[in-house]
């Protein structure tokens, strides 16, 4: 049996406060920097961690407005640019030059853009579950800015308040994630995150604290843009989809994805929804494991 890897709850300031975190491991080897999807947190990734490979450290991070992690102040636009300027502020703070990077969803996309901005960085990336071909036909970008990030974003701003947050029961709120989530995630495992999302405020009565503009985070890139990103990436790159997901739609949408055309990208496709990490968590780990325990040979 396998030493318990050593596990430490980390807190990484910011210019707008502190973005939390937890690390699994020796920090001796090189890290894997774990990111989750939107309006989760790093208890996403709980489930497969253990069965991913000991000899690493894995560093979980909880997003700006996610978890336990600081909200961003009013004022900021959240979309993937910020997001992934973010990331790179904790690379920065702790002193990486080179890394793993595993995202889920939004975390996978931002894990594209960083590996994209910065070849010399991102030595492997995982993604799970996440494209990046959600782009905004030229004709459109006036309409899609004005109502998908203007009003929508200045709406939410204001409503962003934990004062005006309704507030619910521990249960009620763990209904309302099952509810939202439409996946097979169990119920136990629902409740671990609810726990990391919720602030408590009663007697069983609690808040969702995570970020209200979560809601409105957008990629405003054209087709083209989406097609230059991908074409910049250079490391080895594993993506994994759901074939039943309905967020990604693979079956669909990898027949016109550009991820087809990069040859540094290895796309597998399992049964199983969006949430393939926590639901089939075990397969998921054995693909991850093979490519990363795989030699690098740098094409930079």
């Amino acid at each position: 049996m396998s030493k318990p890897r050593k596990v430490l709850d980390i807190s990484i300031p910011v210019p707008w406060g502190v973005i939390a975190g937890k690390t699994f491991g020796e920090e001796r080897s090189i890290p894997v920097l774990c990111v989750h999807g939107r309006n989760d947190n790093l208890e996403t990734f709980s489930q497969l961690l253990p069965l991913l490979p000991d000899n690493l450290y894995y560093v979980c991070i909880d997003l700006p407005g996610h978890g336990k992690s600081s909200h961003a102040e009013k004022g900021y636009i959240l979309d993937l640019i910020w997001f992934t300027m973010t990331v790179k502020r904790i690379v920065d703070s702790c002193n990486w030059s080179r890394l793993y990077y595993l995202g889920h969803s939004l975390g996978g996309q931002i894990g594209f853009l960083l590996a994209a901005l910065f070849p010399e960085l991102v030595v492997k990336l995982v993604i799970i579950d996440s494209l990046i071909d959600a782009h905004t036909p030229p004709e459109l970008l006036t309409r899609t800015l004005r109502n998908n990030l203007f009003e929508s974003f200045l709406k939410l701003e204001k409503r962003s308040s934990l004062d005006e947050a309704p507030t619910y029961s521990f249960v009620e709120f763990v209904q309302k994630m099952i509810e939202a989530r439409m996946t097979e995630v169990s119920h136990s495992h629902i409740k671990t995150m609810a726990e990391r999302n919720l602030i408590k405020i009663g007697p069983d009565q609690f808040k969702f604290g995570n970020d209200q503009r979560n809601k409105v985070i957008k990629i405003h890139f054209t087709s083209e843009q989406l097609e230059n990103l991908v074409k910049a990436i250079h490391c080895p790159t594993l993506e994994v989809l759901g074939r039943n997901s309905a967020v990604t739609m693979p079956l669909e949408r990898m027949k016109k994805s550009s991820l087809r055309k990069n040859t540094n990208i290895t796309v597998q496709v399992i049964d199983g929804d969006h949430d393939i990490h926590i639901t089939r968590a075990e397969q998921v780990a054995k693909l991850i494991s093979l490519f990363l325990s795989r030699e690098v040979m740098s094409k930079l």
